[in-house]
């Protein structure tokens, strides 16, 4: 039974004939370890093979006058034998084996070794991170690491119907150290229907910024984050828009400060989990504001 560290098997397990006619060795496969074949391979066909190869062809009969072949001496048990580099233990014999020892070579207490076969070694599958190129989503590149015939993603068709066309809004503002960004006002839309997010800039009047897409609808992945399974990372959801919370979409964070009414609105008539504090804070915010239709104001940016 030879060791091989990251066999299918573990430690697998052959049968080593010797034939006693002609002193040739054959070694195959022990059908017991491999019931799923139905017919068990051969390590090594029938021949006589000596103890010690020189990795030279021989090509002559006469070259092997003089070599020292394997005897039945050399294999009792508890003993190690190496065959084309391969190390096998031998641990037991069939009766008529034992027999043979204890007649002709003078070996009576010839008892099995247990042995515990290994357990066959689990290989989890890692999935290769996404490169980001605009190339299909992380759940398309996903089912090419599942199957070898990628199927299209499942699609969670009754929230897509149900809440189709369904939006909220939330006003973000940009964490940066540069004192110009503190006036940059984003509207961020959320999709109900496939948890997509999609920002726009909402430049202020005399600001010296313009109105403009800021990032189109997608999905948007939390940074550092798993999911269940390990699979794939998590993605931003309501539970991760509350006021005061900082989201992190391409190396920009935002804070959340304000919401629209639509999203007190929609917490209220549907039961989803939110977390602590969450209900609080909106309404503590759309009590004190008119939601994100606030006044225009003029404002004079400072020149970095």
């Amino acid at each position: 039974m030879p060791e091989y560290s990251l066999g299918k098997h573990g430690k697998a397990r052959y049968l080593i004939c010797y034939y006693l006619a002609d002193g040739s060795i054959e070694v195959r496969e022990d059908p017991q370890d491999f019931v799923e074949r139905k017919n068990c391979k051969k390590f090594l066909s029938r021949r006589k093979l000596p103890k010690t190869r020189t990795g030279q062809a021989d090509h002559f009969p006469s070259m092997e006058a003089n070599k020292d072949f394997f005897s039945p001496s050399d294999f009792m048990i508890g003993t190690t034998i190496n065959i084309l580099n391969k190390d096998f233990f031998i641990f037991d014999m069939d009766p008529f084996t034992k027999d043979f020892y204890s007649e002709f070579v003078g070996h009576d207490k010839l008892e099995a070794i247990p042995i515990h076969p290994l357990p066959s070694p689990s290989l989890p599958l890692q999935v290769p991170p996404h490169s980001g190129l605009k190339i299909g989503t992380f759940q398309d590149s996903l089912q090419n690491c599942l199957k070898l015939t990628p199927q299209p993603p499942k699609l969670q068709l009754k929230k897509k119907l149900d809440l189709a066309g369904k939006k909220l809004r939330f006003e973000l503002s940009l964490v940066s150290p540069h004192p110009r960004d503190k006036y940059r006002r984003f509207i961020l839309t959320y999709h109900l229907e496939d948890d997509s997010i999609s920002i726009f800039e909402n430049a202020l009047p005399n600001s010296g910024l313009r109105d403009g897409r800021f990032m189109e609808r997608k999905q948007v992945y939390i940074p550092g984050s798993a999911s269940i399974d390990k699979r794939s990372p998590e993605i931003y959801t309501l539970q991760n828009m509350g006021i005061g919370d900082i989201i992190e979409v391409h190396g920009r964070k935002f804070l959340i400060q304000g919401a629209d009414k639509a999203v007190l609105k929609y917490i209220q008539e549907e039961d989803t989990f939110l977390p602590p504090g969450f209900r609080e804070k909106l309404e503590e915010y759309l009590s004190s504001s008119t939601g994100l239709e606030r006044s225009v104001e003029h404002v004079r940016i400072p020149v970095a």
